[in-house]
């Protein structure tokens, strides 16, 4: 980082690669150091130790080169230091769009959140669910393994061209890479829906243990209308808690960033949202957050009435000008 500039509510990052390890270029078309520089800039309007949280959006239009310039926009709606979000534009020298991100996130982290993320990782925890996946996906791999469904891949080396017709194609904008039918591809990968997962998957579900609701400051609140009662769900079911209450925070009842991460991934899963892992510490609480998604899948609904309105004025304007043409033309007389 060369240059750091804060104004109000926005900041100017000069970024220039050493020039020891300019051909870095031409392996790295957008050399990820370059690129944590500028994200990583977002922690210098804060003290403390952040750590990349989420983003909305992420852009490329061109490749990074040896020096360019980012400029954060803050968002005015940061919940103070705890949480740090903006939108980016990185550019070349020249004014450049080169790549755009939007809604980024950092977190504090302090040192208890920092030995979890540790121990998570020391520990490779993985949920039960997931095990009984992977051990059904293993079982399954060795059943088909006298087919030799390994040869079946792609190497590291045909995948980067592949990558790279990709992204200098511009006429697709999904496109999938097989080496055999694609039906067929998807019907032999599809153990997901195989005999068996759902057994595999009851058998986990019937020995996860739940633990009663904890003693919180706040009595327990029945959830009242379809939205929290789905989302009371997840929370159970992710605290492993018999009971959670709409009122019930997060946090308080043993939630952390990690699983914050998750419970973003399960209301995802149920509920059609433009919801961000960020707006979750908005919104501590089922309660809060059920107003949230109702609000927001009201938002997302067409608007047909005022489709409908616009369309009608439309046709009126329309038959009156027909009407107003013809009386010019003597076709229809006034009155």
């Amino acid at each position: 980082m060369k240059n750091f500039y804060k104004g109000e509510n926005e900041a100017l990052v000069e970024v220039e690669l050493n020039k020891e390890l300019i051909n870095d270029l031409i392996t790295y078309k957008m050399h990820p150091a370059l690129l944590d520089i500028a994200t990583g800039s977002l922690r210098i309007s804060a003290d403390g130790n952040y750590l990349p949280f989420s983003y909305g959006s992420l852009m490329v239009f061109d490749n990074l080169p040896d020096r360019f310039y980012c400029h954060l926009k803050y968002d005015e709606n940061n919940l103070s230091n705890e949480i740090l979000s903006c939108n980016m534009d990185i550019v070349d020298v020249e004014g450049k769009a080169l790549i755009k991100i939007d809604r980024f996130s950092m977190r504090l982290v302090n040192q208890t959140a920092a030995n979890q993320i540790k121990a998570a990782k020391d520990n490779n925890s993985v949920s039960p669910e997931h095990m009984a996946l992977d051990k059904l996906y293993i079982g399954t791999i060795s059943k088909r393994s006298s087919n030799n469904v390994l040869s079946e891949g792609i190497t590291a080396e045909e995948g980067l061209v592949i990558l790279n017709k990709l992204l200098n194609s511009s006429s697709r904008t999904q496109v999938i890479v097989s080496t055999k039918n694609v039906d067929e591809a998807i019907s032999q990968a599809s153990y997901i829906n195989q005999t068996g997962t759902e057994n595999a998957l009851a058998e986990v579900a019937a020995t996860k243990v739940y633990h009663p609701r904890p003693e919180l400051d706040n009595a327990y609140v029945s959830p009242k209308n379809e939205t929290q009662v789905k989302l009371a769900t997840i929370w159970q079911d992710l605290l492993t808690i018999d009971k959670v209450g709409t009122m019930d925070d997060f946090f308080q009842l043993g939630g952390d960033s990690l699983l914050m991460v998750q419970l973003h991934s399960n209301i995802k899963e149920v509920f059609e949202t433009n919801l961000a892992v960020v707006d979750l510490y908005k919104y501590t609480t089922i309660s809060a957050l059920a107003k949230y998604l109702d609000n927001d899948e009201e938002d997302e609904k067409p608007s047909f009435d005022k489709v409908n309105q616009r369309v009608n004025k439309q046709l009126e304007r329309r038959k009156n000008n027909a009407l107003n043409k013809q009386r010019r033309m003597g076709v229809i007389k006034n009155g």
